[in-house]
């Protein structure tokens, strides 16, 4: 089933979250969705609404947002939540051909999937995180949730595998029965393109950054899983002039479902880059057109210490921007290889060096961008994607 087969087809999509949050899963399930709709008859994007604060429906061009509710206050609040959260995954399903599911982390997804087959839906269900809803997290829960989790992922048509580990554990785990699509997800190359000087300029004009200095970029919420407790000291260290430019919420907000710890260590980290960094910092919060900041920066540093395939990552690659990142499982050499396409790290101490290498080598630093670029758009762009997963659907 190649995506121009489509028209006939009615997707949906679910993930925890979408927008206005910016989390990741959500984010990419949104720009998918959005891709895909251009293509299907109908394609919608069911996401839960924490305490029921946001528009329940929403429609962003061809494709539409339906916010389920559920409300988080207290424990009765969720107990009386699900079974009405899952009266409305069911209602929604059966009228849609094709369910993608984003995230083990998504509030009985397990339903979904079950359900799903039960009415002969086709099923494409994708983890997000290694150590988080990777098929070996999710079959080491207690017998019960192991036992459920055991049985839904073997009603699956097909695993989206975003990263190769999660395909290894798959098949190691549960065999070889259910088909396993291995592929990075994707980006969407009318937004994440190598942009020109003149462009780059212009937009550092937009979005008030100086022309005339590094910037440095970083995407992610301010949490210390994404390593910046590390990068804001090492940075006081960097002997050049430059701009850590830091995009993602840095201030707890009513979208984000955020645990007091984390909103702890939001408020922590932004007074640490601050009182470190002073004016060579600029904390953005959340931004929908982030390809401006790719667009506008020198280098992007991915400093996270837990991840699956960062979508950043990707559309970083894909803007050209040379990127410093840590060695990632699955990633490393498959998707970035040191020196050829990125500069990547096991130990985080040498990063203002590898920094300081690509300042100090203008070419060094064009060439691993145009590799970058070539890397993505070759082989992982959204067109790509969608025609290797519906095509497999016939398989």
């Amino acid at each position: 089933m190649l995506k121009d087969d489509l028209k006939e087809k009615c997707v949906l999509f679910f993930a925890p979250e979408t927008l206005p949050s910016m989390a990741g899963a959500g984010i990419n399930a949104y720009a998918f969705a959005s891709f895909i709709s251009k293509y299907a008859r109908t394609t919608q994007l069911c996401c839960l609404n924490y305490n029921n604060s946001l528009p329940k429906y929403e429609p962003h061009g061809q494709l539409i947002i339906k916010r389920l509710p559920y409300y988080k206050r207290s424990i009765l609040h969720k107990l009386f939540s699900f079974p009405f959260l899952l009266l409305n995954y069911y209602r929604n399903i059966r009228h849609f051909d094709i369910i993608m599911v984003y995230s083990g982390y998504l509030i009985g997804f397990q339903f979904i999937i079950w359900i799903s087959r039960i009415l002969k839906r086709k099923v494409i269900f994708r983890s997000t995180l290694l150590h988080g809803d990777d098929p070996e997290t999710l079959l080491s829960k207690n017998l019960l949730m192991r036992s459920l989790n055991k049985f839904v992922l073997n009603q699956l048509n097909i695993y989206f595998a975003i990263n190769p580990v999660f395909a290894d554990q798959f098949r190691t785990l549960l065999g070889n029965k259910i088909q396993i699509v291995n592929l990075f997800q994707g980006i969407d190359s009318k937004r994440f393109y190598p942009s020109s000087l003149q462009h780059k300029n212009q937009i550092r004009k937009k979005i008030q950054i100086p022309s005339n200095e590094l910037v440095l970029l970083s995407v992610g919420i301010l949490l210390k899983k994404k390593g910046y407790e590390k990068v804001f000291p090492l940075l006081t260290t960097l002997d050049i002039p430059f701009i850590y430019v830091v995009v993602g919420e840095y201030l707890p907000d009513q979208v984000r479902n955020l645990s007091n710890e984390e909103m702890k260590e939001m408020h922590t980290l932004f007074y640490q880059g601050k009182d470190l960094l002073g004016d060579r910092i600029r904390f953005t919060g959340p931004v929908e057109a982030i390809e401006n900041y790719f667009h506008a920066a020198d280098i992007f540093l991915l400093s996270s210490l837990q991840e699956g395939t960062p979508n950043v990552l990707l559309e970083a690659l894909a803007c050209g921007l040379p990127c410093i990142t840590r060695s990632l499982p699955g990633i490393s050499g498959l998707l970035t290889f040191h020196e050829k396409n990125a500069l990547e790290f096991d130990h985080i101490r040498v990063l203002p060096q590898l920094i300081k290498d690509l300042a100090d080598h203008p070419q060094k630093m064009k060439n691993i961008g145009m590799n970058a670029s070539e890397t993505i758009h070759e082989n992982y762009t959204f067109e790509r994607i969608a025609d290797k997963l519906f095509s497999s659907l016939n398989g």
